[in-house]
């Protein structure tokens, strides 16, 4: 009974993880708009036959939470027109899974899931619209492998880089197999990478090879109070100076500006035209895109205190766990996204909810929490 209890998660986990990514990929591609429509509604509906069924079977702390969420998420419909809380009952659900299932079926699940969506995206990287190599006033050529933008494309290579490494970690029995399986795997994805010109994606993948070699050499880290402070510091620090700088924007100095691609003047744009974010509830900024500071884009679409709900869950879980060096890595490099990108919302990004929400037998000092 508790095997097939387990399958069930497992599945509902996997089906549910395809279809959203998947569905999120499509829409990065320029296809026919029948095609497009019929996909997004058909990948939708396997999603939100998972979340129901997966409600039925839930506790009922779980329950309220998400009655919680979803009052949020109506709230702001009704205030704004805007389905953007519809990102966090996503991965919500995937967290609530991920309790219910080790790290080594996560870690298996994910890699899987990842393998399945290229499988199903990369036959309709033909028939799209835009081309696989584009040009770049900056960087010259770019390589975008068939998607609007040559940073996504860089993006989805890096997290499944950091999706292969993690489930070698799991898996793998030897530390020389692991290291050499993964330092390859991180080659490949940065010869990738370089053909987009993602300066972010590689400096990223470099923290991962860190990881990897770090976590080779030392199995186990033992300062679990340091990394949490580490990470909420740099949470703050980035929430701090993404506001900071949309507020205090000086067209007379463009060079920050310009480094960070227009960025801090499309959020004072955002700042000025609608003043700071509601407390209750999210507003529609679609007008004012592409706002790629994900945290500014977070608090506006979502509220302050959704938002501020939300990251100090996601913290509180982090001071609880004692992680090993890899997954340090992957959590850094998560949160360090979420820095110039907005991607970390959807679950082929987010990794970083997975791993601490997955059941870790030795590790998970509250099991309850």
């Amino acid at each position: 009974m508790v095997k097939q209890d387990n399958m069930t998660w497992i599945i509902l986990f996997f089906l549910a993880y395809v279809a959203f990514c998947s569905k999120v990929f499509i829409t990065q591609l320029a296809l026919d708009d029948a095609i497009l429509d019929f996909l997004k509604y058909f990948y939708s509906l396997i999603f939100l036959c998972c979340f129901i069924y997966a409600l039925t079977r839930l506790d009922s702390k779980e329950v309220v939470f998400y009655i919680i969420i979803f009052v949020f998420f109506i709230y702001t419909y009704l205030q704004s027109k805007t389905t953007a809380g519809y990102s966090i009952l996503a991965l919500s659900y995937f967290a609530v899974i991920c309790k219910r299932l080790n790290s080594k079926e996560t870690a298996g699940i994910v890699l899987l899931g990842n393998i399945f969506n290229i499988l199903l995206v990369l036959p309709f990287t033909f028939f799209t619209e835009y081309p696989l190599y584009a040009p770049d006033e900056v960087y010259g050529i770019r390589a975008t492998f068939g998607f609007y933008n040559p940073n996504i494309a860089a993006m989805l290579i890096l997290t499944i880089c950091m999706s292969v490494c993690w489930f070698l970690k799991e898996r793998s029995r030897g530390r020389i197999t692991f290291l050499t399986l993964s330092t390859l795997i991180i080659i490949c994805g940065f010869f990738l990478i370089e053909m987009t010109k993602s300066r972010t994606s590689a400096a990223l993948l470099l923290i991962l090879l860190a990881g990897v070699i770090s976590s080779t050499l030392y199995p186990r880290a033992a300062f679990r109070r340091l990394f949490f402070l580490s990470i909420t510091l740099l949470v703050v620090g980035i929430i701090f100076f993404q506001f900071h700088s949309i507020k205090n924007y000086d067209p007379s100095v463009p060079d920050l500006n310009v480094l960070l691609s227009g960025r801090l003047s499309l959020g004072n744009t955002l700042y000025v035209n609608m003043g700071a974010p509601d407390l209750l509830y999210g507003i529609d900024i679609d007008s004012f895109t592409p706002i790629d500071f994900f945290y500014v884009a977070y608090f506006y679409t979502n509220g302050i205190l959704l938002s501020m709900l939300t990251i100090y869950l996601i913290i509180r879980r982090i001071q609880r766990i004692k992680f090993d060096f890899l997954e340090m890595s992957i959590i850094v490099i998560t949160i360090l996204t979420t820095l110039t990108e907005r991607q970390i919302l959807s679950p082929h990004c987010c990794l970083l909810v997975y791993i601490i929400y997955s059941q870790r037998n030795d590790e998970l000092l509250n099991k309850d929490s």
